[in-house]
């Protein structure tokens, strides 16, 4: 961090002039690393923060949205148990459509 080498080269300039004694500068280079981490982790939180909305926003997008289609369909089954079964399943990734994900599962 430039900011740390600029510190630290003043302030070993002014240890040497006697202005500041060796443990101040020791102590406050303590002082500025502890407040700058905690800086960052506002920033990382700040990021974080902003990612969440974002994604929130598309979700909240993809939920309101007005289909294009007409829904036109009309058939009810009688009775649904909400059972599904699948059988001899395979799956693949559109990136790697050799490598099967599932298979006969």
């Amino acid at each position: 961090n430039a900011v740390s080498v600029l510190v630290l080269f003043y302030g070993g300039h002014l240890v040497l002039t006697g202005t500041l004694k060796g443990g101040q500068l020791v102590s406050f280079m303590l002082y500025q690393q502890t407040l700058s981490a905690a800086f960052q982790s506002i920033g990382d939180i700040f990021t974080g923060l902003t990612a969440a909305v974002g994604a929130a926003d598309k979700v909240f997008e993809l939920i309101y949205r007005v289909p294009e289609l007409e829904v036109k369909g009309e058939y009810a089954p009688a009775c649904i148990k909400g059972d599904v079964e699948l059988k001899d399943l395979t799956f693949a990734y559109p990136a790697r459509a050799d490598q099967m994900v599932l298979r006969g599962l």
